[in-house]
């Protein structure tokens, strides 16, 4: 088995604006998409049923509390 650090993640086109614009904040606070993807998959988990806007919505809430406790 390969370790999850080096797995490459394909990262989907932005399909809205909003979408776009979090994964740049994600970015910047996370600094690697190798990250960001991962923790999509752990939220696709809890919300099967979201979509990509909406887990990316819900992690940038999510590492702002967690950043700010």
């Amino acid at each position: 088995m390969t370790p999850s650090h080096s797995i490459y993640y394909d990262v989907p086109t932005p399909v809205t604006e909003r979408e776009k614009q979090i994964y740049a904040e994600l970015l910047k606070k996370i600094g690697f998409y190798e990250v960001i993807e991962q923790l999509i998959e752990l939220e696709k988990r809890f919300n099967p049923n979201g979509n990509r806007e909406e887990w990316l919505e819900q992690l940038n809430l999510e590492w702002d509390l967690d950043i700010k406790q």
